[in-house]
């Protein structure tokens, strides 16, 4: 695994360290003098039972390995069938993390109606939607899921939700917006049914990245202003859909005036 150091990341956002390296997305985002960070994303771990926690413990310990990791985000799908044995694990391994965490669920995660669909979710891992402050960038995290739908339209009570939070937030601060399936314009799969409805309610707004699960495989998209990206699963119980074996976690750097992104593998 390449580790990515604090010193690299600063080479990297020097226009000739740029040149020299894999190309990188560069959004324009703020120009201050706010410090660079870095944030490692992990979705679809899709744990089972006790044979998962050793890659997943691996994945974890390579992350809390690269000093230059500032912290975590997991775009749901913890588990395979909500059980709470699996949730259990789940959160076994990522309270090894020793940086922040915030996580979101997955369809993977959703109990059963009676029971109350988010309720062994949000007993082990608290809130399904979030707003983080980082540095001078604004972290939203949504719940995507619709029960244990792979398609999805997005209930209008969390667009509501979503736009209650924007009204509070500086429209020239850079957001970066977090869930579990994919509003990539171009997605191979599972994109959101009224993925356009959401994106509409940052019009006006810096939205700089958006970074989903769910498809397991590595895309990468911008538009004018934004990066959208999904990642290969990071789960040694399923397949990548893109036919690729590599998995592991995606880096995001968030500088002053522009996002770049790398996926790390972990064999």
């Amino acid at each position: 695994m390449t580790q990515i150091t604090r010193r690299n990341f600063l080479q990297l956002t020097s226009a000739t360290a740029l040149a020299a390296s894999l190309p990188l997305f560069r959004i324009q985002a703020q120009t201050d003098t706010d410090s660079p960070f870095i944030f490692a994303g992990i979705n679809d771990l899709h744990m089972k039972d006790s044979d998962c926690l050793p890659y997943a413990k691996r994945v974890i310990a390579a992350i809390n390995a690269d000093s230059a990791i500032n912290g975590v985000v997991v775009l749901g799908d913890l588990a395979t069938a909500s059980l709470p044995e699996e949730l259990a694990l789940a959160k076994e391994a990522l309270d090894g993390l020793e940086k922040p965490c915030f996580v979101l669920p997955g369809n993977h995660d959703i109990g059963p109606k009676e029971e109350g669909p988010l309720a062994r979710y949000n007993r082990f891992f608290g809130p399904e939607h979030w707003v983080k402050e980082w540095e001078h960038w604004t972290f939203i995290g949504f719940n995507s899921c619709v029960g244990t739908a792979s398609d999805v339209t997005v209930p209008q009570s969390e667009l509501d939700w979503i736009n209650e939070q924007l009204q509070s937030i500086d429209r020239n601060r850079p957001l970066a917006l977090f869930c579990h399936h994919p509003l990539n314009p171009h997605s191979r799969a599972y994109r959101v049914l009224n993925a356009d409805d959401i994106l509409a309610l940052f019009d006006g707004h810096a939205l700089r990245l958006v970074a989903s699960g769910h498809w397991h495989g590595n895309q990468e998209e911008t538009t004018e202003r934004t990066l959208f990206t999904t990642t290969a699963c990071c789960s040694s119980t399923r397949n990548n859909f893109d036919k690729t074996n590599a998995k592991g976690y995606r880096l995001f750097y968030f500088g002053t005036d522009r996002l770049d992104t790398q996926f790390v593998a972990v064999s």
